[in-house]
């Protein structure tokens, strides 16, 4: 039986773009895409849902991923990846698709 790391992951990167626009590209994404329905704060700029990936052998994993938004300067925006729980590695390939190919400001 494979043994899988969970939690407690987090790492971020910096864009230049407004934190109401990355709200906005997150959210479609992840509904037209990952066909997931977000949790979106309305008081914080956070972002909360699961994301189900399929591996090898049709095993289905979960990883939930909280995403915040933190406003550096007038123009670049920290975004924050926090795995929830879940496998490590399927943590990054999410944060990797999400900064190469969905937050490309």
């Amino acid at each position: 039986m494979e043994l899988v790391q969970e939690s407690a992951v987090h790492t971020m990167f910096i864009c230049k773009a407004h934190p109401d626009h990355i709200e906005d590209v997150l959210h479609e994404y992840l509904r037209d895409t990952e066909k997931v329905d977000p949790k979106m704060s309305t008081e914080k700029y956070k972002v909360q849902f699961t994301i189900k990936t399929t591996d090898q052998g049709a095993i289905e994993q979960f990883n939930p991923i909280l995403i915040k938004l933190h406003k550096v300067d007038n123009e670049h925006t920290a975004v924050e990846f926090q795995n929830l729980g879940g496998n490590q590695c399927r943590f990054y390939d999410h944060y990797n698709n999400f900064k190469k190919n969905v937050l490309t400001f």
